[in-house]
């Protein structure tokens, strides 16, 4: 409870360029209205809108043991906020509480708790402010006075995705029967459906709580409601739990997520926002390069060019930052956002000043040149072999077709389009009586194609592929 740990700050020690032809352009305002200006300036909100923060997820921190042994004790408060109510508990090694006259005003957290001290009440209240994913402020113990804290938040599990695992057919046949879970995130619900050779059902009761996710399934079984719960901790592309099926007991459950494949965020995206200073439009304009997972390249505001640090695409968020250099200070301002298309949106965080939304659109693709053999490979799920597959394109008056060929046999090209650089197409397989449709989708750059391909319930993998 006293004490503090070792905070992540960011530090404005990067120098930055352009900053003469921007103290051109503010003019003679003072230093604090200059940084007020930029904020405003890359945010294009009005002066004095403010955003609250959200103060959701697992907090964590250390103490000095009170009682002298030099020991470091850990603390843990674990919070969440519905309706604008802010509710949580405080962990330590004693046990655990739920926390008091917990509230949220802007970005400054306050709870409190109350506990016996030998027969005695003692009150002991927090309150800081929050940027980003860390807290600082202070706590006042009792009347033994007021002491620093700072804390920081865990990374936020995100159980989206698809999740495969396998059992034993419970008719006793000696079948191994695939099992998929497809998850997704909206607005902090988690829905999805259960996929079965059996069909497709969507789940019931789903939560995430920290990184323990939950969910349901109540099936019928010979005209008997079966109630199947499943409940495991997510760590990475890993969960590890257990499944409790009815009235038959708890069983361990493991399953593994499919890799995510990355967007590609190359390309010249586009935004603007207002000058407060002239009332004008100003022009953003992010140049994006990638390559070999390494993202660079160069953002132009107001006819001044900086160049684009710590790119990063992780899945389908892009991150990067830039340095603005301001009478002496440097300003680091970094940007965020999940790409879907040609639409990126996300948040920009400008240094002491908090954060604020962020879109951008990039502009359309130039046609790539989709025609040629493409090959590459994959495992035979049945044998374990390498399979060689050959993909043949053609583009005749404007339309493409082709063949695909797979361990021997010629398959027909269908609804085969290219999109600026991004080409899709698909072919049907006959299995045992059942056409199953494959779609592939993917971006060219130069003789490569980077993408995913569809195999109908049983998920989305990638696929990579070379022209000759």
């Amino acid at each position: 409870m006293i004490g503090e740990v070792a905070r992540d700050g960011r530090g404005l020690v990067h120098t930055g360029n352009g900053g003469g032809a921007q103290e051109s352009r503010l003019g003679g305002i003072d230093m604090k209205l200059r940084l007020a200006a930029i904020t405003l300036l890359l945010s294009g909100l009005l002066a004095g809108t403010t955003f609250a923060a959200d103060p959701s997820g697992t907090w964590r921190w250390e103490h000095e043991d009170l009682e002298g042994s030099g020991e470091m004790v850990p603390d843990v408060l674990k919070l969440k906020m519905v309706d604008g109510k802010v509710t949580g508990t405080y962990l330590s090694p004693d046990g655990e509480l739920p926390i008091e006259n917990a509230s949220l005003d802007g970005d400054t957290l306050h709870w409190e708790l109350n506990i016996d001290a030998q027969g005695q009440n003692l009150n002991i209240a927090w309150t800081g402010k929050i940027s980003g994913d860390d807290v600082e402020g202070t706590l006042a113990f009792g009347d033994f006075g007021e002491f620093p804290w700072t804390a920081k938040r865990d990374a936020a599990t995100d159980p989206s995705g698809t999740w495969r695992w396998e059992h034993p057919d419970l008719a006793g046949s000696g079948e191994i029967i695939p099992d998929i879970l497809k998850l997704k995130v909206e607005d902090g619900k988690v829905t999805g459906t259960y996929v079965s050779p059996d069909g497709e059902q969507p789940i019931e009761n789903a939560s995430l709580d920290g990184d323990t996710l939950h969910w349901e399934l109540n099936i019928d079984a010979e005209g008997q409601n079966l109630n199947i719960a499943w409940t495991g901790k997510i760590s990475g592309d890993d969960v590890v739990g257990t499944v409790t099926l009815g009235d038959f007991g708890e069983f361990p459950w493991t399953a593994k997520r499919d890799a995510k494949v990355a967007a590609n965020p190359t390309g010249t995206w586009r935004w603007e926002h207002d000058d407060p200073t002239t009332g004008q439009s100003v022009k953003d304009v992010l140049k994006i390069e990638s390559a070999l997972g390494k993202v660079g390249g160069s953002y132009e505001m107001g006819g001044v060019a900086y160049k684009v640090n710590n790119g990063k695409i992780n899945g389908n968020t892009l991150s990067w930052e830039f340095d603005l250099e301001i009478e002496g200070q440097v300003i680091n301002i970094q940007f965020s956002g999940d790409i879907s298309g040609d639409d990126v949106e996300g948040t920009v965080a400008l240094g002491d000043f908090g954060e604020f939304p962020w879109t951008a659109k990039r502009d359309a693709k130039m046609a790539a040149e989709a025609a040629g053999t493409w090959r590459w490979e994959h495992d035979d799920p049945g044998t374990g072999q390498s399979v060689k597959d050959v993909l043949k394109l053609t583009m005749a008056n404007g339309k493409l077709g082709g063949s695909y060929e797979m361990g021997g046999v010629m398959y027909e090209v269908n609804n085969s389009k290219l999109d600026g650089s991004t080409l899709t197409w698909d072919f049907d397989i006959d299995a045992e009586g059942q056409v199953l449709n494959i779609s592939f989708s993917g971006d060219i750059s130069g003789d490569a194609v980077t993408g995913t391909v569809n195999i109908g319930d049983f998920g989305e993998f990638p696929w990579d592929a070379k022209r000759d």
